[in-house]
């Protein structure tokens, strides 16, 4: 993922918002995965995976910095070692999938959905991944989450 210095969009799925604290690492995707941008994802010890709240409890939850289509990137001509490995976002503001049907306010603590997607994090019992860091609308299918505090 590469970061330019002019104007960036920030409402298309995982882009950064802000570059203050950002942090961006590479992982490896798991064997026959397709990860969306902007996806909610952990590692399950064989790769990187759609997130669910099950892993979300053990494991560290990062937004998709990029796509991948696992057939596609076994066609490319690159070393093995390269093919499958993705930018993830670990920490800063950035925008990531969310559950519709839930309005988001600013502040308020995110979890991983049923979905896979940011979702509220409403029990105590929550895992919370984040927070939003700007109001989302029920029928929106993004948010703009503050991760990795």
């Amino acid at each position: 993922m590469s970061f330019p210095n002019e104007f960036v969009e920030p409402f298309q799925l995982g882009n950064p918002v802000q570059f203050v604290e950002l942090v961006v690492t590479k992982g490896k995707v798991k064997l026959n995965t397709n990860i969306e941008r902007g996806q909610l994802v952990c590692n399950d010890g064989a790769g990187f995976v759609p997130a669910t709240a099950a892993l979300a409890a053990t494991q560290t939850v990062f937004v998709a910095g990029e796509k991948h289509v696992y057939a596609e990137a076994e066609a490319k001509e690159m070393p093995d070692e390269e093919k499958h490995m993705i930018a993830l976002n670990a920490k800063g503001v950035v925008v990531a999938m969310k559950d519709t049907g839930t309005a988001i306010v600013q502040g308020q603590k995110l979890k991983v959905g049923t979905t896979g997607k940011a979702t509220l994090a409403a029990a105590s019992t929550d895992v919370v991944i984040g927070s939003a860091a700007e109001n989302a609308a029920s029928a929106d299918d993004r948010v703009i989450i503050r991760i990795g505090q």
